[in-house]
């Protein structure tokens, strides 16, 4: 039996848990998986694999069904190597630690900045972990939790929220913004919840249009910015089909990250401006 982390698993009293493989499985005999050969009886949650890299269709080698959703599942090469994926696994380490308070902690994962791993998530097995729970403050959206080591950041922040009337400011520890900011920076000792704070869209005021307003670099790969105006402004980041992907207030010079985005063309308005923004990695 092969497969991607464990040939067999023949202990009933075992639980392999939020983990992933993206390596190329081969073995001789039928029970190949993209996780596990064969299993008899052990527990299996929240298991990932590469289903391109890894050539294998099934997630366990000795079982007819390809995924089975909150024990192992297929994933393509892009979506793991997204934050949206690491999110994932640290949400599911929250999950089970605390259904199993007596057994051994699910560890974290973390974005791979420095290519060790090839864009892939990198494990940390730090287990004094704490969580972040983000409050959107607009009665609609269900809160977010995410998790950190304890005397750490956050391995990734969630996507700014997008509200139709308002535009997002900051996460804030108070309801009414009064506390202390929290940012990807913010180092977590303990639980606790940050707020979301918005401003009214209407009393931000558009920029006039002048020839002086210029968006750089373009095309960008990490980040852009744009300079030629004072104060502050409103941008809205968008697909060619006109879905807003980002709003935020913004400053000039201020850099905004784009290094989740697909490749390809986007539009940035500002004030009455728009720009085409080419974004590739």
């Amino acid at each position: 039996d092969a497969g991607g982390i464990i040939g067999t698993i023949s202990n009933s009293a075992c639980t392999l848990t939020n983990c992933y493989n993206r390596g190329k499985v081969q073995g001789e005999d039928t029970s190949v998986g993209g996780i596990v050969g064969r299993s008899n009886n052990s527990i299996l949650a929240y298991c990932y694999w590469d289903m391109k890299e890894s050539g294998q269709a099934k997630g366990d080698g000795s079982k007819d069904t390809e995924n089975m959703s909150g024990q192992y599942e297929s994933m393509l090469t892009e979506q793991m190597k997204k934050n949206a994926f690491i999110l994932s696994l640290n949400v599911n380490a929250k999950t089970y630690n605390n259904a199993n308070p007596d057994s051994p902690k699910a560890c974290l994962w973390y974005t791979d900045t420095e290519s060790k791993n090839n864009g892939y998530p990198i494990f940390s097995s730090a287990t004094d972990i704490f969580s972040v729970t983000f409050n959107y403050n607009d009665d609609e959206t269900e809160d977010t939790t995410l998790l950190a080591e304890n005397g750490n950041t956050l391995p990734a922040m969630p996507v700014e929220p997008i509200h139709a009337e308002y535009i997002f400011n900051s996460w804030n520890s108070e309801l009414n913004g009064s506390g202390t900011t929290f940012s990807s920076n913010s180092i977590v000792t303990s639980d606790m919840t940050v707020y979301a704070q918005w401003s009214i869209l209407s009393s931000i005021e558009n920029i006039p249009t002048t020839s002086g307003l210029q968006i750089y670099p373009n095309p960008a790969v990490y980040s852009f910015a744009l300079s030629g105006f004072e104060g502050k402004a409103l941008l809205a980041l968008k697909d060619l089909n006109g879905i807003t992907i980002l709003s935020k207030i913004i400053h000039p010079d201020e850099h905004i990250a784009i290094n989740t985005l697909q490749p390809g063309m986007y539009l940035v308005q500002i004030g009455t401006n728009s720009f085409k923004l080419l974004v590739y990695h």
